[in-house]
């Protein structure tokens, strides 16, 4: 059982990325899951596959892309 679906997480992670590093925030998914930077953040050592399924679903509302066989991910403002 998750406590957040997927989208949730997507929108949690998406609002930390605006409110840190405004638009076009690029990151590798390790630097977000396990980095210094998202120590204190709710998503932080969140399980890969719930994250890459956030971050698709971000993806599809054009606020986030995936890149280099998803490992790294490029934030948008939209």
């Amino acid at each position: 059982m998750y406590w957040n679906s997927p989208d949730q997480w997507g929108e949690i992670i998406h609002d930390w990325a605006m409110d840190k590093f405004g638009d076009k925030a690029i990151f590798t998914v390790f630097e977000l899951l396990e980095g210094d930077d998202t120590a204190n953040e709710p998503f932080h050592g969140l399980e890969k596959g719930l994250f890459i399924k956030a971050i698709k679903s971000l993806q599809a509302k054009n606020k986030a892309e995936l890149f280099d066989n998803d490992e790294g991910v490029k934030f948008f403002s939209h």
